[in-house]
């Protein structure tokens, strides 16, 4: 787990160019992304990444709760998605809550 930490954390950031150049490369993921994302948090949903989600009360749910927050299909989008936006790792995913989305 240190192992993977370490990786991201020398994973450089891209400078604002390039992070401008991804957004409009990418705008139609990035806003199917925060559409999907505005209907989960109804869903009580907090968090979603590749790997995990996270509640509104920041826990992360059992397996079970899960499969009932978000089914497979739709986890599997928001993967390719996230793929799709340069984001695919255990640092990517998108929050939201209180009316905003933040990806």
């Amino acid at each position: 787990m240190l192992g993977l930490l370490l990786q991201e954390a020398r994973r450089p950031l891209l400078d604002d160019a390039a992070m401008i150049a991804n957004f409009r490369r990418n705008r139609a993921c990035f806003e199917q992304i925060r559409a999907m994302a505005a209907l989960d948090t109804a869903r009580g949903l907090w968090r979603i990444a590749p790997d995990f989600l996270k509640t509104e009360t920041n826990t992360q749910p059992s397996a079970e709760q899960e499969r009932t927050l978000l089914t497979s299909d739709r986890w599997r989008d928001y993967r390719r998605l996230f793929a799709c936006i340069g984001g695919d790792t255990h640092n990517s995913g998108v929050e939201m809550g209180h009316g905003r989305v933040d990806i």
